[in-house]
């Protein structure tokens, strides 16, 4: 299964790597030539090869967890600044959308989890750009990173429609699109990478309503047991 979707990923990454190169070079000669009204098209084919790439991405990473035994490989890792990092990461996208974010991380320095830090950044990632996509322009997102119940909290909520209360039940599981107002996740399998590197950590993961009726993804993890205590 991991060799199938290992093969999946290379064979369909090559293609995309040309088609959002095509789409730069054909962006730069409509500037060039003056036809600068084709630039929003460009815009969203750039976008949308984008998510089509971390969509195949997920299927790899989504196939190595399943077959993965215990935890990931860890580090200690500070979820302040993997926020932050995330963060300024988004700041052009965001601005684009003419969207504002936030970041809410707590004034006392808050002790590290143990993880695997690219896993972890990849959850972030993942709930940030979904934030990213379902807040309307003028909308606000704010990522958040707190101590709560002896576990180090992460959440991210955005100011988009939110999530019926019928779909918070399935909405971690592969493929689950379920939605009223709006697609959650790359196909499904955004959320349910989320989910299963969560889990692998030690940690749980939720939804919840966020800003002005928003939605509002958290997880928790464990604070890395030789600080537990300090």
């Amino acid at each position: 299964k991991r060799e199938l979707a290992a093969m999946l990923v290379h064979d369909l990454k090559t293609p995309m790597t040309v088609i959002r190169s095509g789409i730069t070079l054909l962006s730069d000669f409509a500037t060039s030539s003056g036809k600068r009204e084709h630039n929003r098209t460009f815009e969203l084919l750039e976008m949308s090869t984008a998510r089509l790439q971390r969509m195949v991405e997920d299927v790899l990473q989504l196939a190595k967890l399943e077959e993965m035994m215990g935890q990931p490989y860890a580090d200690l890792v500070e979820m302040s600044a993997l926020a932050r990092a995330c963060a300024k990461d988004f700041e052009l996208i965001v601005a684009d959308r003419k969207q504002t974010l936030e970041l809410a991380v707590a004034d006392e320095e808050l002790p590290p989890v143990f993880g695997d830090r690219p896993l972890l950044r990849r959850v972030l990632d993942n709930l940030v750009h979904n934030a990213v996509e379902h807040t309307p322009s003028g909308g606000r997102i704010v990522i958040g990173v707190r101590m709560e119940g002896g576990a180090v909290l992460t959440e991210v909520s955005d100011s988009g429609p939110g999530v019926p209360p019928e779909a918070r039940e399935h909405i971690f599981l592969k493929f689950f699109q379920k939605d009223l107002k709006r697609h959650v996740g790359n196909v499904g399998l955004g959320l349910a990478l989320c989910e299963k590197v969560v889990s692998r950590h030690g940690g749980a993961i939720g939804i919840g309503d966020g800003v002005a009726k928003g939605a509002r993804f958290y997880f928790t993890l464990p604070v890395a047991p030789s600080l537990e205590g300090v």
